[in-house]
């Protein structure tokens, strides 16, 4: 009996996917300001090392964060009161040895020396405004939630069929959950 459970111990832990935490939401909380909630969230980035080779020779990388507000315990039919993207890219500039970090809504571009430097910078949302308090009802508890993943389809055509089929490649946080209460 006691071999079973640690043969199933192993075989799940060889078996997870590598992917499934290589993205995490290290912080995130909601602020009423000026009649809107608005998020702060620090998103980890760990990208594999196939990704990050791909980065280093000049392939762009497009990030997305999914950002849903529902209201606590809603239908499934019941259609979400938020629900939007923030796209963000990070670059490789080779003749400037700069890694460029862009806004893909604002068009907004940031450079930075380092590679680690631009990473958290991509995952750096402050004051980001998710809902205005005026959609909301008094007393209504809603959900938050956001989930961040690397956007295969803005990849070169050459290199998605292998994102598409490589764990090193289909990168996520999963959805993070916390309450909105109004």
């Amino acid at each position: 009996m006691r071999r079973c459970a640690l043969f199933g111990l192993l075989l799940t832990v060889l078996l997870w996917p590598p992917w499934l935490f290589a993205f995490q939401v290290e912080k995130a909380n909601a602020r009423l300001e000026h009649g809107q909630f608005v998020i702060d969230v620090q998103i980890d980035y760990q990208f594999s090392d196939d990704v990050l080779e791909a980065l280093a020779n000049g392939v762009p990388l497009t990030t997305e964060v999914h950002i849903q507000v529902r209201r606590d315990g809603a239908w499934i039919w019941e259609g979400d009161i938020v629900d939007f993207r923030v796209r963000s890219q990070i670059r490789y500039l080779p003749v400037s040895a700069l890694y460029q970090v862009t806004d893909l809504d604002t068009a907004e571009r940031r450079n930075f020396v380092s590679r680690a430097a631009a990473i958290h910078a991509l995952g750096d949302l402050q004051g980001l405004p998710v809902v205005g308090e005026d959609q909301l009802e008094k007393g209504e508890d809603y959900e938050l939630k956001i989930k961040a993943s690397l956007d295969i389809e803005a990849l070169p055509l050459p290199l998605r069929p292998k994102a598409y089929i490589s764990s090193d490649w289909n990168l996520s946080t999963g959805w993070t959950v916390w309450r909105l209460r109004h």
